[in-house]
């Protein structure tokens, strides 16, 4: 297994995903609600 610090398209890429039902609950903003609000990610 190989770690690496997450660049900012993974970061993009990550605030898209979407899950249903109860796991709806680990959904994130949008990418560009994190940055404004200075969320570590």
């Amino acid at each position: 297994m190989n770690y690496h610090i997450i660049t900012e398209d993974e970061k993009r890429e990550i605030c898209t995903w979407h899950y249903e039902g109860e796991y709806a609950c680990y959904d994130l903003p949008a990418y560009e609600e994190i940055a404004e609000k200075k969320m570590v990610f």
